[in-house]
C-alpha cells in the first residue's frame, strides 16, 4: 500500500455555472499553493436511541456534509481570484489531488462555496488567508478529471507591500493608520445546507444558501498614549486594507467592540482593537 505525503498534495478549484454544475470537457483548475488544507466528509449520523437498551437501537445516515479547510499565503498573481468568491459566493468544484508513485487518489468536491475566509498579516510575513467551504457532494476517482489543466497562481504577498487606512463612517476622508503591527479581518457567510425529501440523493443537499453576513477583525497596534485607551468610545469609522496591486478590503460604519492592551515582561505593550463592521466592499465590486 502507499503512502501519501502531505507536500504532494495539490489543492485545485474552477468556478461552476451554476450549483454542483458538470464539469466540461477541458476543465481549466487553477491550484492553490497552500501549507495546510483538511478536507473532511461528514455522514452526520442520526444516531437512534429507546428504552429498554443501553446501546443504540440504530444508525441512519444524515445529510451528507463534505466540507474543506484551506490555508494560504495569498498569491501575488492574482490575489483576489480565489478570495473574492467568499464576497460573491460563486459555487466551485474543487480537487484534492494526492499523488503517490503508482497509484493518484482525487477527491472532487462540487458545489463547493466559501462559508468563511480570515485574511491576516504581520510584520516580517506575508499576508495569508485561512478558508472554510462547504460543498454539496464529494466522490473519489483513481484518476484525474478527464481533460482537465492545471495552473498554479505563484508568488507571495510581503508585509511591507500593505497598508491601513482609517477614515469617516462612509469609507471617505481615508488617512495613513501607521500604528498596526498585524491585523487580521473575517467575513462570514453563515451558509445553510437546505435538503429536500426526494426519491434520488436524498441525503445530499440541494441548496447552500448564504445567510446573513457577519464582518469583522481584530488589529494589534503600538501604544503609544493614554488617547488609545479611549478607542471604544470612538463613533463609526472605516478601515481599509490596502492589500497591494490596487486590491483592497474596504469596512464601513465599524465599531470597536473589545480594547486591551496585554503586558508581557519580556515584550512592549500592544493594544489589540477588536472591531465589527456592517458593511464592506471590495477591489472587484
Amino acid at each position: 500500500m502507499p503512502v501519501y505525503a502531505g507536500a504532494l498534495s495539490r489543492f485545485n478549484y474552477i468556478v461552476e455555472d451554476y450549483l454542483a454544475a458538470p464539469l466540461g470537457e477541458t476543465p481549466a483548475f487553477k491550484t492553490i499553493v497552500a501549507d495546510d488544507f483538511d478536507p473532511g466528509i461528514d455522514p452526520a449520523l442520526i444516531k437512534v436511541r429507546g428504552c429498554g437498551s443501553r446501546d443504540l437501537v440504530g444508525l441512519k445516515r444524515g445529510l451528507l456534509k463534505p466540507d474543506l479547510k484551506v490555508a494560504f499565503p495569498v498569491p501575488s498573481e492574482d490575489i483576489m481570484n480565489f478570495l473574492h468568491h467568499v464576497v460573491d459566493c460563486y459555487a466551485m468544484s474543487i480537487s484534492v489531488l494526492d499523488e503517490g508513485a503508482d497509484e493518484l487518489i482525487e477527491l472532487l468536491y462540487k458545489g463547493a462555496r466559501i462559508d468563511k475566509a480570515t485574511v491576516s498579516c504581520s510584520l516580517e510575513d506575508v499576508l495569508r488567508a485561512e478558508c472554510d467551504l462547504m460543498a454539496v457532494d464529494v466522490n473519489s476517482a483513481s484518476t484525474k478529471v478527464p481533460g482537465a489543466t492545471y495552473t498554479p497562481l505563484s508568488g507571495a504577498v510581503s508585509w511591507a507591500d500593505i497598508a491601513v487606512q482609517k477614515g469617516s463612517a462612509d469609507g471617505t476622508g481615508l488617512a495613513p493608520f501607521e500604528v498596526v503591527t498585524d491585523f487580521k479581518f473575517t467575513i462570514a457567510n453563515n451558509l445553510k445546507r437546505v435538503g429536500v425529501l426526494r426519491s434520488t440523493t436524498p441525503t445530499r443537499a440541494k441548496y447552500l444558501e448564504p445567510r446573513q453576513r457577519d464582518l469583522y477583525g481584530e488589529l494589534t497596534c503600538t501604544f503609544e498614549n493614554k488617547d488609545q485607551y479611549y478607542a471604544a468610545a470612538e463613533g463609526g469609522f472605516s478601515l481599509k486594507f490596502d492589500l497591494s496591486a490596487g486590491k483592497y478590503f474596504l469596512f464601513k460604519n465599524c465599531q470597536w467592540e473589545k480594547v486591551n492592551s496585554p503586558r508581557r515582561p519580556d515584550d512592549i505593550i500592544s493594544l489589540k482593537l477588536g472591531f465589527t463592521a456592517q458593511s464592506f466592499e471590495d477591489s472587484e465590486e
